[in-house]
């Protein structure tokens, strides 16, 4: 399948690449995130990037990467903080508002000594069946 570098969607300031990726039934815009633990600015700025991109979007939209924000209950619905933390509430606003739908569902870390750690990637694609998934 062709794919496209999409550097015109691209921020100053967020660890974030767009690649469009066209299938045989449609087109795939993905985004690749990283968010280090200590940057409390990217989060806004991903949320600044996907509403203008959000109008302009004729294809399935998939968000994934490292979002650093251990401080949310995947298991609770709705899912809510654990602590509080404004990344992980700025976090939950952003998949709210772009109908985001987080699809991993175990721990993508382990702690030091081996045991389940937190969740810290995601995978949140909006509807992928008009790409053929």
């Amino acid at each position: 399948m062709p794919a496209i570098s999409r550097h015109d969607l691209e921020s100053d300031g967020i660890e974030l690449l767009f690649v469009e990726i066209v299938g045989n039934t449609g087109t795939l815009l993905v985004g690749l995130y990283y968010r280090s633990p200590a940057d409390d600015d990217s989060l806004p700025k991903l949320h600044k990037v996907l509403r203008d991109l959000l109008p302009k979007l004729r294809s399935s939209l998939l968000i994934m990467g490292d979002f650093n924000c251990p401080g949310i209950d995947w298991s609770s619905s709705p899912q809510r903080t654990k602590n509080g933390c404004p990344s992980s509430s700025a976090l939950l606003e952003i998949l709210s508002e772009f109908r985001l739908c987080q699809k991993v569902k175990e721990s993508t870390m382990l702690t030091r000594d081996g045991k389940e750690g937190n969740l810290l990637d995601l995978n949140a694609p909006t509807n992928l069946r008009s790409f053929g998934a």
